[in-house]
């Protein structure tokens, strides 16, 4: 190893086992940290809970100045706005739920409630089923659809993680080792801090992919509010899904899906004509030669 790189891979994990801490730490405790300081003893009422995601917003911004700080980074030079190519990021945010659709046809029961919600819809445009308001979206939510929920999981959340995995992290990275080792390690280190319980299934799959698409959402605009922007929307789109019944689920899916396959067939063609067309023009130049 070269012996100019030791300090740089030192901080990066520094900075992550910082950010990784403090982020465990806090989600470990902050529910009991709502209900001591939230909590009216005298109500039953457990929305004191809400009160975990601001007090989780909060703590988050703090981490982010704490590792800019650490960095010697200013808030102001790291998150100025430009412009970007928004084609782009939903370009990027339909393959990423194309790819989670692929995926699901791995287990045999996703398979059949792809196939019974085919069915349904089927049926529902022949008129043999009525759709209503109670059809699509499950009648119990069983996530908090609060102000403070909305402001971490959606605004505050997204923001951090971009700035901190891309903004700081990746271009750490970036400067010792090659760009596709960068993304994937730095998709990695994403994927990881959001594995729940230390338990490993198919939701670390499409957080790695996601992790590399953020990442070359960044590398591609140079510009952090991109990736901000397709995490935003990403956790705002799961966000509906969860409030959906199973058959509208995988409708969407579906209809993701079929717009991902249209648009891969489009690039493979252009990229076979431009391929062609150098081609052509490669030709004369060889011709002369000779």
């Amino acid at each position: 190893m070269d012996k100019k790189n030791i300090k740089p891979i030192f901080e990066i994990v520094s900075l992550y086992a910082v950010f990784v801490f403090f982020v465990y730490f806090v989600g470990k405790y902050v529910s009991y940290i709502a209900y001591y300081v939230f909590a009216d003893p005298s109500n039953r009422s457990e929305t004191y809970k809400s009160y975990a995601y601001f007090i989780m917003s909060i703590s988050l911004c703090l981490i982010l100045l704490l590792i800019l700080c650490l960095c010697k980074l200013k808030l102001k030079d790291v998150i100025k706005f430009s412009k970007f190519n928004m084609r782009l990021i939903i370009k990027l945010l339909i393959f990423q739920y194309a790819f989670m659709f692929i995926t699901a046809f791995i287990s045999w029961n996703n398979l059949v409630s792809i196939f019974n919600a085919v069915k349904f819809w089927f049926e529902a445009l022949q008129g043999k089923r009525i759709v209503i308001y109670q059809t699509i979206f499950k009648s119990q939510i069983n996530i908090d659809l609060g102000v403070f929920f909305i402001l971490y999981t959606i605004i505050v959340g997204p923001i951090v993680e971009e700035l901190f995995y891309r903004e700081i992290i990746y271009n750490k990275l970036k400067k010792i080792l090659p760009i596709k080792f960068s993304i994937g390690i730095t998709a990695v280190l994403y994927a990881s801090l959001h594995i729940r319980d230390f338990t490993i299934n198919i939701d670390i799959v499409y957080l790695l992919f996601l992790g590399i698409l953020l990442t070359y959402c960044y590398e591609k605009t140079e510009n952090v509010w991109a990736s901000i922007s397709l995490h935003v929307i990403y956790n705002g789109f799961n966000t509906i899904i969860k409030c959906l019944k199973q058959n509208s689920a995988i409708l969407l899916y579906l209809v993701i899906f079929t717009i991902a396959l249209i648009i891969l067939t489009i690039d493979i063609i252009k990229y076979l004509k431009r391929r062609k067309q150098n081609e052509v023009q490669a030709n004369p130049i060889s011709d002369v030669q000779e």
